[in-house]
Parts: C-alpha cells; structure tokens; sequence
C-alpha cells in the first residue's frame, strides 16, 4: 500500500488524481467488507470466513499486472473487501479465543505487531525498488503476502473455535 503514490505517479502518470482514485476503492471495498462480515457470518463460520477475506486479498498481486487506473481501482477495491472481512473477522476471532482478562493484551500485542511491521516492510521495500524496480517490488510482496495467507489459512485448523446456534449462544467447540 505505501508504494501506491509511485506506481500511481511512475506507470499511471494519473499523479494525485489517480491515487485519490486507488485510495478511494480501497477505502470503498474496505468499508463494504467490514459491514459484508456480518452478512457472511450467517452462512460461513470465521475460520472460512477469514478464508474468503484472504482469496479477495489475494487479488493484490494481479496489481502490476495492469497498468490501466481503473483495472487498479477495482483491484484495489476487491483487496479493500478481504481486508474490511479479515479485520472483522480478526476481531471476533480474537474474542472467541482469548479469555477476557487478557484482551486488552492480545489487541495490544496484535496492533503493536502490526504498527511495527509498517515502518519494516516500508524500509526494505524502498531500497528492493533500487534493485528489483517498482513493478519488481509489487511482484514479489504480492506474492510474499500471498504465501503469508495461505499459511495462515493453513493454521486454522488448529485453532479452537466455539460455534453458534441458532439463539446466538456459543455451546460446542468445531
């Protein structure tokens, strides 16, 4: 996300206009998969549903594939809608498997993790775009985040998660 202003700038030549356009579907789709979870939520459970947020994620790494701003909105959009489901779904993750008394550390520790890759993953992005070019870059996060996903798709099977029935009370674990 922090390379947009240049792919925006360097392949789009759309300048502020273009990436007012990128940040404005990623913003959409983002908004939309956040009030969407709720409506999957009555036909898939979290850990399927954090499924469906990483396939709509995934379609970031056809990012450099398409050079034209209105192909990068939508696919900016679309990416928008899987992280809107994947924070959601995160969220009631989080509270389904930590116990009350420790919350406040889990969403502590998460957004301090997350806060921290931010300034990590800016930095070597910005000198891989010396080496590999802006395209290059684009290639080899969207992939990097896709095998991320997939692990961490993968990983869900593992973790014990209370279902509900149809009175909303959580009574079996899956």
């Amino acid at each position: 996300m922090y390379l947009t202003p240049g792919w925006s700038q360097k392949i789009l030549h759309s300048g502020p206009e273009g990436y007012s356009l990128l940040e404005l579907g990623l913003g959409i789709g983002t908004f939309l998969g956040a009030f969407a979870s709720g409506w999957f939520s009555k036909f898939i459970n979290i850990k399927r549903g954090q499924i469906l947020a990483f396939l709509f994620q995934s379609t970031i790494v056809l990012f450099p594939v398409f050079p034209i701003l209105i192909v990068n909105v939508f696919i900016l959009f679309l990416y928008g809608i899987g992280s809107g489901l994947a924070n959601a779904y995160t969220m009631t993750l989080i509270q389904h498997i930590i116990p009350d008394h420790q919350r406040g550390r889990a969403f502590g520790t998460l957004m301090s993790i997350m806060g921290g890759v931010v300034p990590i993953g800016t930095f070597i992005c910005g000198l891989l775009v010396n080496y590999i070019g802006l395209v290059g870059v684009f290639w080899m996060s969207g992939i990097v985040c896709s095998i991320g996903a997939l692990i961490l798709a993968l990983t869900f099977k593992f973790i014990p998660i209370k279902e509900q029935d149809n009175k909303n009370l959580l009574t079996q674990v899956e």
